[in-house]
Parts: structure tokens; sequence; C-alpha cells
């Protein structure tokens, strides 16, 4: 698969995003940034800049494609340094930082060691068409794959669960021995934990 194929579909919405990103990324092995020899305080301002770099690029880049906005590179760079700084800020003055830090950390998500094959979903919809990514890490190799595709879909939900259905299958493709999903769509995640068909968000929208 070609990385980052589909970055040019309309419907497609970035399967990273800044949170996302952040969290998850902290959590995964020390081992994954080992040959920086970064300290634990390092790689949080690292992973906060490219989280807001991503997040700054997809929203500049839907501005332009579902606005018709004109691209402004400096106007983008300056609102990008200015989210840095305040989340830099907000953790530095914290008094509480230490307690701030061990908090989210019970609370955010980890990724289980055994897991073999770690993958992240997104999608989005609009009037019966959706564009679905995925990307995915071999925990083995520390190597990422990023693809995406437009397909037809009834629902935003629906959208959603092929975004995840087209996980597990390339996760059986890969052959991984084991494998994790991570999903922004929270009322998907919780029906197929609790293994229950997702309510239809086009249904819920015309109630």
């Amino acid at each position: 698969m070609k990385r980052l194929e589909g970055w040019k579909l309309k419907l497609l919405s970035f399967a990273g995003r800044a949170t996302l990103i952040q969290s998850v990324a902290l959590n995964l092995p020390v081992y994954t940034m080992s040959s920086c020899k970064c300290k634990e305080e390092e790689r949080g301002k690292f992973l906060t800049f490219v989280g807001t770099l991503f997040d700054t690029i997809w929203f500049s880049r839907n501005a332009v494609f579902f606005r018709g906005n004109q691209a402004n590179v400096m106007s983008a760079r300056h609102k990008m340094l200015h989210k840095i700084e305040e989340f830099i800020s907000v953790h530095g003055n914290s008094q509480d930082c230490n307690e701030l830090h061990q908090f989210s950390r019970e609370k955010v998500w980890c990724v289980p060691n055994e897991v073999h094959g770690f993958f992240v979903t997104d999608a989005s919809w609009k009037e019966g068409r959706a564009g679905i990514a995925v990307g995915y890490q071999d925990r083995q190799s520390g190597k990422w794959l990023w693809s995406a595709r437009a397909m037809e879909a009834d629902s935003a939900m629906e959208a959603e669960a092929l975004a995840v259905f087209w996980a597990l299958q390339l996760g059986s493709e890969c052959g991984f021995s084991s494998i994790a999903v991570a999903s922004d769509a929270l009322l998907l995640v919780q029906s197929l934990n609790a293994r229950k068909l997702p309510p239809c968000w086009k249904s819920r929208a015309a109630n």
C-alpha cells in the first residue's frame, strides 16, 4: 500500500488527530524513541509539536477543500506556534504538574505490550459517500503504514464501522498474531465492546 494514499480525497478526515497522536504515542514503549536519548519531558514536547503540526496542516487543508479558503502559510504557522506555546505553558505553570501527569497516564488507554499490530482508524461521511483511513504499526519492527479509500456508506456510523472492519482485514492480511484498534467513534467502540449492534447516527439525526 502507498503511504498517505488518498490524501487528495475531499471526504477523507485525519486518522491521527493531535490528541490521539499524543495520548497513544506517550504510552508506546520507550524503545521507540531510545535512539534519540530524550527525557520524558522532551518527548512530550516533541509529540506536542508533531501533533499540533499535523492538526494545523489538516485544518488548513480542509479549509481549502471544503470552504474554498486561500492557503495562508504564515497565518497557519502563527496559529500552530500559538497552540504549542499554550500547551507548554499549561503544563509548565501547573503547580500540580506531577499529579496531573500521573492522572493523565492513569486515564489514557495504553497499548498492551503483547499487541503485535496497532491500528488507528477514522472516517468522514457526506451524502452517501465515505472517506475512511487506517494507519497501523508493526510493533515488532516499528514500521508505520497509512492508507485511505473512498466508498459508499449510508451513515457516519457505518463509515466508522467500515474503517474498523478494514483495520481487522489488514490485520489478518499482515499476519499479526494480535491487534488493537483505536477509533474516535465512542458510540461505535462502546457498542463493539458490549458486542451489540451500534446505533445508526443517520436515524438519530432524523429524530
